[in-house]
């Protein structure tokens, strides 16, 4: 079997240039700053093997050992786009974070929303980071993880954070 096609363009690359640093507007969008949804990672993970931190100096750390049969955590902070994109219309949010993660060599790719709008506890709009645990099935090798901001309601803005389109490998421990 081929190794899938990655599909991710370079590192955080935008398909549109934001006006200034950590702000996008539009004249019938309200401004946002990413500032005011700097991740806190503060939500309680479940039990897991292995943790992917991505910090907001644009470092990776890996906390513990990833093993193929068990969990992985993905945590991110919203800092690493340097130009991330919200779009608030009507009063709600249309855009997030996803992270996509690919486990080889299945090619088998899992993908969720990091960024939580709702238990956020605060106003409308206001958003939280929550992390991400993904299964890591018996007989995978390595894990790939990419991560997609996305905005408008047909996802029509979409920045990467991706290594420049090589993606963050991690090896996997068998048991």
């Amino acid at each position: 079997m081929s190794r899938p096609q990655k599909t991710t363009p370079s590192n955080v690359s935008t398909s549109q240039p934001a006006p200034q640093k950590n702000v996008v507007a539009s004249p019938s969008l309200a401004r946002v700053e990413a500032s005011a949804v700097a991740a806190v990672v503060t939500a309680t993970v479940p039990t897991v093997d292995g943790e992917l931190v991505f910090g907001a100096d644009g470092n990776e750390q890996r906390r513990g050992t990833l093993v193929a049969g068990g969990k992985v955590s993905v945590a991110y902070d919203l800092e690493r786009f340097p130009n991330l994109v919200t779009r608030i219309v009507d009063g709600a949010p249309t855009w997030g974070v996803k992270v996509c993660v690919m486990t080889l060599p299945s090619g088998e790719i899992q993908e969720r929303e990091l960024v939580d709008f709702e238990s956020s506890g605060k106003a409308r709009g206001a958003a939280r980071v929550v992390p991400q645990t993904f299964e890591v099935p018996v007989g995978t090798q390595a894990v790939e993880v990419w991560f997609r901001n996305w905005a408008g309601a047909g996802e029509d803005h979409v920045a990467w954070d991706s290594r420049f389109g090589y993606n963050y490998r991690f090896d996997v421990a068998q048991r």
